[in-house]
């Protein structure tokens, strides 16, 4: 069978057929024979409205031409790593970082690295690793520059939701489709469920800013990955054993985000009271409280200067006041043994 398209929704089909008798007793038999069957088959075709062709010969079926498709313009992919880095001016400051405390070094160095990095089309690229306890603003940090510059130029992730097919193939595609932001940013690195999950940013971080994959059905694949990297990282330690240290070594800056001291704590929990109209005799016991009476617990003894709990004690308002009021509350609920069996 032969199907030709005519360009207008229709086909022309041809077909061949062949009839054959086999154990005939004579010429005539077979001739009575083929008649009857070509009979059968025009009244078939006349029903189809087809039309019989005897003896072999086809006529010449008219060539329809082929369509034109006109040429599908070019895709004109902007470069993303031509960005330009506005200077970190006080008024900047003041209305993307005014609620963190502390952080300007921390903030001055990622900046003077990523405006680097625009300043020579990524050639010099130096990772930022920001790390230190809980609670220690890290994310804030970032997400101040996420705020000023915009969602498109950082591609934020969680690190828990990471997996190693799933973190190359979306850096190649990205890459591929001219749509991979310049800056990737990783949440809480060190809780990736396995280390491998991240080690193809071993090729992205170093110098040629590149993947190469090998595909059994396409071959090598190669994608251009010049992104300065940031992440967040609660325990360091445990990220200094990743590919033996090789991740690690990657991030060129790793500033520490400390806890904050008493004077700290006491700035960050006025601002709390301001902002939700509560009294400023409560700031003082909170922080004596942590200070002096969590501060020697085992549960606390890491944790006391956690500023999430000092703003949630706040929570207990005049009671704080009290000497069998909230904190009381507070130090009966620590007790015990945490199975809740005894």
């Amino acid at each position: 069978v032969v199907i030709q398209p005519l360009g207008d929704g229709r086909y022309h089909y041809t077909a061949a057929m062949i009839v054959c008798k086999e154990g005939f007793r004579s010429a005539g038999t077979v001739r009575e024979y083929f008649s009857k069957v070509m009979e059968v088959m025009r009244k078939a075709a006349n029903r189809k409205q087809w039309e019989i062709i005897e003896n072999g010969v086809i006529p010449e079926i008219p060539k329809v031409p082929e369509p034109v498709i006109p040429a599908a313009p070019v895709k004109k992919i902007a470069s993303k790593i031509d960005i330009e880095i506005p200077p970190l001016t006080d008024d900047i400051y003041s209305k993307y970082f005014g609620r963190l405390y502390n952080r300007e070094p921390q903030i001055r160095i990622i900046h003077d690295s990523i405006s680097l990095a625009a300043r020579t089309k990524f050639v010099e690229r130096h990772h930022v690793l920001l790390r230190g306890p809980a609670a220690t603003a890290k994310t804030e940090t970032f997400s101040g520059f996420i705020d000023w510059w915009g969602a498109d130029k950082i591609w934020h992730v969680d690190a828990t939701t990471l997996t190693k097919a799933g973190l190359e193939r979306e850096l190649i595609t990205r890459s591929k489709e001219g749509r991979l932001a310049p800056i990737l940013l990783i949440e809480e690195i060190e809780k990736v469920t396995s280390p491998d999950n991240i080690n193809c940013l071993l090729q992205v971080m170093d110098t040629r800013g590149m993947i190469q994959r090998t595909n059994a059905k396409v071959g090598d694949v190669y994608a251009e990955c010049k992104v300065v990297v940031w992440a967040t990282c609660n325990d360091s330690k445990y990220l200094r054993t990743f590919a033996d240290g090789a991740i690690w070594s990657r991030f060129s800056l790793r500033p520490i985000c400390k806890r904050p001291d008493k004077d700290l704590m006491r700035r960050i929990l006025i601002r709390t009271i301001e902002e939700t109209n509560g009294r400023k005799e409560w700031v003082d016991v909170v922080i004596d409280f942590m200070w002096e009476t969590l501060r020697t617990l085992k549960d606390f003894e890491d944790d006391y200067n956690d500023p999430r709990l000092g703003r949630a004690l706040l929570s207990g308002g005049d009671r704080l006041l009290s000497k069998d009021g909230s904190l009381k509350d507070f130090l009966t609920c620590c007790e015990g043994i945490e199975s809740g069996e005894d």
